[in-house]
């Protein structure tokens, strides 16, 4: 499984990561367009992986901002998500922060959604100071500890407790626990032995245009996201 990891090739500030424009893309209302830019992206690099018979799954992250207006008739999302050809091999990442500004609605939604395949993850857990009632009624399939306990979990109890917390609720919820921003094989090995389910970060690989995995020319959608002029 793959995680869409968004960069902006701008012509005159280099290479920005989210951090540095999302939150204007949401003040401006440009995040469908955004959200609609990964989601397509994503399904041409799905579609080049399954021609070459390696089939992935490839998770996108979703704004607070549009999971609020998620409950509007005919949002963009429900659009993404009906007219996806891979919608079945999707996953939408939800940072634990925005789980309370989740409407019934739209948590009908993701579960109608997820019950036809789609993946759900909480990312940045132990971060968002979220509401165990939320966990209760919201289903997801996987749950991502913070990258701020994984890099001090080798030297620090507090980390270490926290992260080992994490692994058992999820476990007990169903979900399979993922540990982002793994550096070191030392962390690697203590998030092993607190049975965490699988992990991400430069240890195993720094983030890669897609080319590199397909071992083929990839175009260069960076530059249609440099045209929206976000």
């Amino acid at each position: 499984q793959f995680e869409a990891l968004l960069r902006w090739r701008h012509p005159q500030l280099a290479t920005l990561r989210p951090d540095d424009f999302i939150e204007i893309a949401e003040e401006h209302g440009r995040m469908p367009e955004l959200t609609r830019f990964i989601a397509e992206s994503a399904g041409r690099f799905m579609a080049s992986c399954t021609h070459h018979a390696r089939p992935v799954r490839v998770a996108i992250n979703v704004s607070p901002v549009e999971l609020r207006q998620w409950h509007v008739a005919n949002n963009h999302l429900d659009q993404i998500l009906e007219s996806h050809p891979f919608a079945t091999q999707l996953g939408i990442e939800i940072a634990e922060s925005a789980l309370m500004q989740i409407s019934d609605s739209v948590l009908g939604k993701l579960s109608r959604w997820r019950d036809g395949g789609l993946r759900l993850a909480i990312d940045e857990f132990g971060t968002g100071y979220s509401s165990l009632a939320y966990l209760h009624r919201f289903k997801f399939d996987y749950l991502k500890i913070d990258r701020s306990f994984v890099r001090e979990i080798t030297h620090s109890s507090d980390a270490l407790h926290i992260a080992e917390t994490i692994c058992v609720m999820g476990r007990s919820l169903g979900a399979q626990i993922v540990a982002v921003g793994v550096e070191t094989r030392d962390q690697l090995h203590v998030l092993q032995d607190l049975g965490c389910d699988f992990a991400q970060g430069f240890l195993f690989s720094r983030p890669e245009p897609a080319a590199s995995f397909l071992g083929e020319t990839w175009p260069d959608y960076s530059a249609q996201l440099a045209r929206h002029d976000v």
